[in-house]
């Protein structure tokens, strides 16, 4: 169509043609006297037809010219979607290439304005049938089909080696030793052979499925009772009693879940409307998600969480302490919503899950039996950090953080005025579905899982998700756009502390072109998060905002150690959060080692004194 409306012959086809409706005259079809306007006359005729889906093979149209009516919108249909135009390999015979026609066009002269227009001379086209029944056809392939998701989203379409008839007789095979139906303690192999789940996900699937066969069974009774009026006063609750509703009839404790079992016929039933239609992605979705809803919270992964630490061997050693299982398990959860709730408003959506690697990362701790081996959200080394660095700045030890507690990281590493923004952007952030009803909230304090979006945000500056979150703190006015009068109001708050610290003061002007050259903004004066998150840019990008508020950081870098870059350069597929991770934990654990050894010898030299003190 580009091609067609740029030629000098078409320009002047559309010129006529405006002069004419200007004139209120009749339009009619001129006659073909070159390639080019054989091409816009092709096009004119096609216009003239109503668009079609590409499955309708045969039409049979019959045109009278000098009946179309001149008018701005009726001499015209609508342009055509560029994806219709994008297989047509020669325009002039695109009817005759994707539409079997059988056409009779009929016109007729315009005898009132032939002596004005003698230019424009109607004339009569005749196709042969017998080469239009003979020339190759070019098959359009249907582009949609209903209930087919993620076709152009490069998302794999379940294939047949899904369909219930290709997987009954290996579902049949696990069946055949539990004639009475499967229980909870020997599920295990169906989740992870047959569904492909990893193996702590059996209990969340075992429960799901006797859900769901409670709720087709409701259905079942629903529809053969016929009961209109009831179905009527369902669709009228709101979603609060519906919510309810489901909350009283469907759930099922873990004393009753050990008692249950699934038979052969309820699994086939579940794999034909759960599983078979969607792929691994959606499937995972729909597991972790409330039946009710369309979106995963954080208290969605509980039940996962508590299957990992039961029968994971690389936690075992926390059995004995449940107080720490469960801040391990909120650490889990928190880094999940951290990076793939990207909106970080507490509501995984499945468009978030697809975009992130935490079902392949589910997979590969269900293989890896050391738990630290996998960096990513479940790494018990990072959990330590996280909790040791939260428990030295939180003085009274009551798990919430004050501002003047958040001052004391990194040695009174940040500025008072970033510490400020830190607090405002983090009450905007829900971590949990349930804090948004919590309306006394106080602002002024963080609890363990705002820490950790600080924590991780702080650490490693080096990736989308962190600065996205520095970026909100500096952009004060929240338009999305950062100014430099905004700059210059968190860099005043840093001059004062290069004074006092009798370092090298730079220049606010020596800091925007810097920033400027490093960026390279569309607009000068305005910077704007893409600008960050440029690939040549994103592994340096996020230093600037050391620049305004972190002093530490900032002389680190004006002094870079030779060995940390040689370490960064031998180990490129860690992020700087896991080398931090790496090098605190060994750090910390040396000093939890010399204080235990430290106690030791206080309380055998006690021991001894008292030994000595009282002979007999």
């Amino acid at each position: 169509f580009f091609i067609w409306i740029t030629q000098e012959s078409t320009i002047k086809y559309l010129e006529e043609l405006i002069s004419a409706t200007a004139k209120g005259k009749e339009t009619v079809i001129p006659k073909a006297s070159s390639p080019d306007r054989e091409c816009s006359l092709s096009n004119s005729i096609e216009s003239v037809f109503s668009p079609r889906s590409p499955r309708q093979q045969h039409l049979q149209v019959h045109v009278q010219v000098n009946n179309l009516k001149s008018s701005p919108i009726g001499c015209r249909s609508p342009p055509r979607s560029p994806r219709s135009t994008r297989n047509r390999f020669d325009i002039s015979s695109s009817i005759t290439n994707t539409l079997s026609l059988n056409t009779n066009l009929i016109s007729s002269t315009n005898t009132n304005d032939a002596a004005s227009d003698s230019n424009i001379n109607p004339v009569v086209f005749d196709f042969d049938e017998d080469k239009i029944k003979n020339s190759k056809t070019v098959e359009i392939p249907t582009f949609y089909k209903p209930n087919e998701r993620g076709r152009g989203r490069l998302v794999r379409i379940p294939g047949m080696e899904d369909n219930l008839e290709n997987r009954f007789v290996d579902i049949r095979k696990h069946f055949d030793s539990f004639p009475q139906g499967i229980s909870l303690n020997h599920f295990v192999p169906i989740c992870k052979n047959v569904c492909n789940f990893p193996s702590f996900f059996s209990a969340a699937l075992f429960k799901r499925i006797l859900e769901q066969q409670r709720i087709w069974e409701i259905e079942k009774v629903s529809v053969e009772n016929d009961d209109t009026e009831k179905r009527i006063e369902e669709k009228k609750l709101s979603n609060e009693q519906k919510k309810n509703e489901y909350e009283d009839t469907d759930e099922i404790d873990e004393a009753e879940l050990e008692t249950l079992t699934i038979s052969f016929e309820t699994f086939c039933t579940f794999w034909e409307r759960e599983l078979e239609p969607y792929d691994e992605i959606e499937r995972f979705f729909r597991l972790v998600k409330r039946i009710d809803r369309e979106y995963i919270v954080g208290i969605d992964f509980a039940p996962l969480l508590v299957e990992l630490l039961t029968y994971h061997p690389g936690l075992a050693f926390l059995a004995d302490t449940p107080e720490f299982q469960d801040k391990y398990a909120k650490t889990v959860i928190t880094r999940i919503l951290y990076e793939v709730n990207t909106s970080w408003n507490g509501r995984i959506t499945l468009r978030e899950l697809r975009k992130s690697d935490l079902l392949k990362v589910c997979h590969l701790v269900d293989e890896e039996k050391d738990i630290n081996v996998i960096n990513r959200y479940f790494s018990y080394e990072h959990f330590y950090v996280l909790y040791c660095k939260f428990w030295e700045l939180d003085c009274g030890h009551d798990f919430s953080l004050s501002k003047d507690d958040l001052m004391r990281h990194g040695g009174h590493a940040l500025t008072r005025v970033i510490v400020d923004r830190v607090f405002t952007v983090l009450a905007t952030i829900n971590v949990h579905e349930q804090d948004k009803k919590d309306n006394d909230k106080d602002k002024n304090l963080i609890g363990y899982e705002e820490f950790i979006f600080f924590f991780l945000s702080e650490e490693d500056k080096t990736n989308p998700t962190s600065l996205r979150f520095w970026f909100r703190c500096i952009d004060i006015d929240g338009d999305g756009v950062i100014r430099p009068w905004e700059l210059r109001y968190f860099y005043d708050h840093q001059l004062v502390r290069m004074q006092s610290y009798s370092h090298e003061v730079v220049p606010f002007a020596d800091i925007m072109c810097q920033m400027h050259d490093c960026l390279v903004p569309n607009t000068e004066g305005a910077i704007v998060l893409s600008d960050f998150l440029h690939p040549h840019r994103i592994k340096i990008s996020g230093m600037l905002f050391n620049v305004l508020f972190n002093l530490n950081k900032f002389i680190a870098f004006e002094q870079r150690d030779p060995f940390i870059i040689r370490q960064q350069h031998e180990q490129p597929g860690l992020s700087d959060w896991d080398r931090y991770a790496i090098n605190e934990y060994s750090r910390l654990a040396q000093a939890e080692e010399q204080r235990e050894l430290e106690e030791s010898c206080e309380l055998n030299s006690w021991e001894s004194q008292k030994v000595n003190d009282y002979p007999y």
